[in-house]
């Protein structure tokens, strides 16, 4: 009985989680209000971070509000990482990859560098340069540099805040 209503108690508060989540980022982000309110939330069973196919905001609500006990600003910049991802179109630019992993961590460092920059958290680490090249093309040149290769997991740990797993249309539709 206690798990049933703890349970039921978690499904109730994700939702108003995410919905004061989204309030204060559209605050201090005014021009992303619409995109962020675009995606239709659907709780998923597995604990594991926020994670969309582009329609849906996938979420476990145990691990949300388990997340937003520990950090209440987390869920907002996930929240913000993902849609940066939709936006930047990332998500079809993952299928079909062989190394799925590196343009994971190309895209995740793309979207949280961007993310550091509307929040006005890290302005000196950000590399404009990096941007002007398109993904395909780095893609390919990390996949052929080791050394670079290595240096872009290192860097992509930083920004990984969401699940890619759905950005498969096999997955989304299961």
């Amino acid at each position: 009985m206690e798990k049933t209503s703890h349970s039921h108690c978690e499904e109730t508060l994700a939702p108003r989680i995410l919905e004061l989540c989204r309030r204060q980022l559209a605050q201090s982000i005014p021009a992303l209000m619409l995109p962020l309110y675009l995606f239709r939330e659907q709780p998923w069973t597995v604990p594991g971070p926020l994670a969309t196919d582009g329609v849906h905001l996938f979420y476990c609500p145990e691990q949300v509000t388990a997340d937003f006990r520990a950090d209440r600003s987390g869920r907002g910049h996930q929240m913000l990482h993902i849609r940066l991802h939709c936006l930047l179109g990332h998500l079809p630019q993952r299928q079909g990859r062989k190394q799925p992993a590196v343009l994971d961590a190309r895209v995740d460092i793309r979207a949280g560098r961007l993310a550091e920059q509307l929040v006005k958290q890290d302005q000196e680490w950000y590399d404009d340069s990096d941007t002007a090249t398109p993904l395909p093309e780095l893609y390919q040149k990390v996949l052929q540099d080791r050394g670079l290769c290595r240096s872009v997991f290192r860097q992509g740990e930083r920004y990984a805040v969401d699940n890619h797993a759905f950005w498969d249309p096999a997955v989304a539709a299961a």
